[in-house]
């Protein structure tokens, strides 16, 4: 996704907060809106033996690398699973206290901030006031190479699991103002245009 620092804008989550987003997301949809509630059924349906997922979920219960796997199938995330090494990022990234798992405190901070993103309540960022001073991309491929040709890699080849890397290139563009004055004329043109084209 490649976006102007000079236009205002939501900012763009990383792979851990997007996979916590989610999950936020899927919980949301189950009608578990409260991060308490939602952090016990997570907890619930982490564990590994059937009983345990009626047992009563204290707070002090943590989630480790391996139950975080299984409450992602329980909640439909088996048709692109996580690798391995994707779920632990995901699980230290939680892990404030470096214990290895997620407890109630730390999943409550990630899935407040979740919902927010989802609602759309993130203040929106701009990282350059100064629109004659964009970044134009000059160059911008996919990695594994394979992408580009619409071929998927094998596991053993590409260790993540549904994604791959885009790699680009950008320069700063200086424009002067008559060059950003017809710059904007012809945006507002084309803009004109659809709305005319749409209208007729």
């Amino acid at each position: 996704m490649v976006q102007s620092p000079s236009v205002p804008r939501r900012p763009a989550p990383d792979y851990t907060d997007f996979v916590i987003q989610e999950i936020a997301q899927a919980l949301l949809d189950e009608g578990f809106e409260d991060p308490i509630a939602a952090w016990q059924r997570f907890s619930r349906i982490s564990r590994d033996k059937v009983w345990d997922v009626q047992g009563v979920v204290e707070d002090d219960d943590s989630v480790d690398s391996e139950g975080f796997k299984r409450a992602l199938l329980q909640l439909g995330f088996g048709a692109a699973p996580l690798t391995q090494r994707e779920v632990n990022a995901v699980v230290a990234s939680c892990d404030v206290d470096g214990n290895g798992s997620i407890d109630a405190a730390e999943w409550r901070v990630r899935f407040a901030a979740a919902v927010e993103r989802l609602q759309g309540t993130v203040p929106l960022i701009q990282d350059q006031k100064d629109s004659r001073a964009d970044l134009e991309c000059v160059d911008s491929h996919l990695m594994p190479e394979c992408l580009e040709r619409g071929k998927w890699p094998a596991e053993e080849d590409w260790g993540l699991s549904d994604h791959g890397v885009v790699t680009s290139t950008f320069v700063a563009q200086r424009r002067g103002e008559a060059e950003l004055t017809a710059w904007i004329q012809q945006r507002s043109g084309a803009e004109t245009e659809k709305v005319a084209a749409a209208d007729a």
